[in-house]
């Protein structure tokens, strides 16, 4: 897959999948990701990430889980559950992990892409969004 952007809509019930071509004048197709959280707390995604080693789709409900997908089924599997309240995520497919943020818990970990060895690598207060730079290190 080339280039393409993946976001969550204000309400955050429904995320999009939206290819980018340079040089077109019109905005591109928004087209809805399938794939719905099984969490009776929230039941929308705060935050999404990619995987492009396994074309695999990460998100966090805002509750308690972190879940993935991929862009063509409309399943789901819980990678991370009972978290505090998980919101920015990222992921490393070099290293092939995930960093996540926990803003009720004050931290932001790395676990692995299963969600297997999950460490506090920072404390911040009530963090939310993240990025990572897996290229630099």
């Amino acid at each position: 897959m080339k280039n393409f952007l993946l976001s969550c809509e204000g309400g955050r019930k429904l995320c999009y999948f939206a290819p980018i071509q340079p040089g077109r004048d019109s905005p591109p197709k928004l087209t809805p990701l399938s794939f719905q959280p099984s969490s009776m707390c929230y039941k929308w995604q705060t935050a999404v990430s990619y995987d492009p080693i396994e074309n695999t789709v990460y998100w966090t409900d805002g509750c308690t889980n972190i879940y993935r997908g991929t862009l063509s089924s409309n399943g789901s599997q819980v990678v991370i559950k009972n978290l505090r309240r998980p919101m920015g995520i990222e992921i490393d497919p070099v290293g092939r992990n995930i960093y996540f943020a926990d803003q009720d818990d004050n931290t932001i970990k790395i676990a692995k892409l299963d969600g297997s060895h999950q460490t506090v690598i920072v404390e911040v207060p009530s963090p939310q969004g993240i990025a990572l730079d897996s290229v630099s290190g």
